[in-house]
């Protein structure tokens, strides 16, 4: 999905693992990719997650303000100034407010391949959240939110920090349709790791026909 240019959204609590797996993933970005990337606090630090050097990332973050809460420059600012710079992928860290709009308005406009974080307890919820924050922008009604980010998100990517282990892991992902109906793609449950569904006849049109050019335009039986 990620080489495929797809939308993906890690929703999670604090110190979940949420970074690690969006370093990771981006590591299967094309080697010519022109990346921005938008933090409140840096974490990501692309350049070391490659073996070599990567030389074409734009690393943002937001700068406070010691004398109000408003900081000097914002993710709000930071947003519509990475469209300027032209790269081919984006990512938003820490999904909290009104930027969100910016980058739904961009993963929805051309600018698709992009990978964003969120403070959520399920898949659903991320959704939710991220639909809250457009309204913040005073140009949404709850259903053209809504509307709005589906047609951006390809999959949310659920992850979990167990409390009594410390053990960080994927416990869902889900393939974001539309029409409201969800696809559950991988759960996890009890420690084990299944498939729910079958991976590419059930998926959302816009998201199988991303992974059917993957498999030389052909489905899987």
């Amino acid at each position: 999905v990620v080489e495929q240019r797809g939308n993906i959204l890690m929703s999670g609590g604090t110190k979940s693992g949420q970074t690690t797996i969006l370093r990771t993933l981006a590591r299967h970005f094309e080697d010519d990719a022109h990346i921005f990337v938008i933090e409140d606090t840096p974490e990501l630090y692309l350049e070391d997650a490659w073996d070599d050097w990567q030389p074409f990332v734009i690393a943002t973050g937001t700068v406070p303000n010691p004398q109000s809460e408003d900081p000097l420059v914002s993710m709000k600012f930071l947003a519509p100034y990475a469209l300027r710079m032209a790269p081919t992928r984006i990512i938003l860290g820490e999904t909290r407010g009104s930027e969100s709009d910016d980058m739904v308005r961009a993963l929805s406009s051309g600018h698709d391949g992009g990978l964003a974080t969120i403070h959520a307890d399920d898949p659903g919820g991320a959704i939710t959240t991220m639909a809250d924050f457009l309204m913040e922008t005073g140009k949404y009604s709850v259903e053209s939110a809504e509307r709005r980010v589906r047609r951006a998100i390809d999959l949310v990517i659920q992850v979990y920090n167990d409390p009594h282990t410390g053990k960080k892991m994927v416990t869902e992902i889900v393939a974001i349709n539309r029409n409201n109906e969800d696809i559950p793609v991988y759960t996890r449950r009890e420690g084990a790791l299944r498939l729910e569904t079958k991976i590419t006849d059930n998926l959302p049109r816009r998201l199988a026909s991303r992974l059917i050019n993957v498999l030389g335009g052909h489905l899987p039986e």
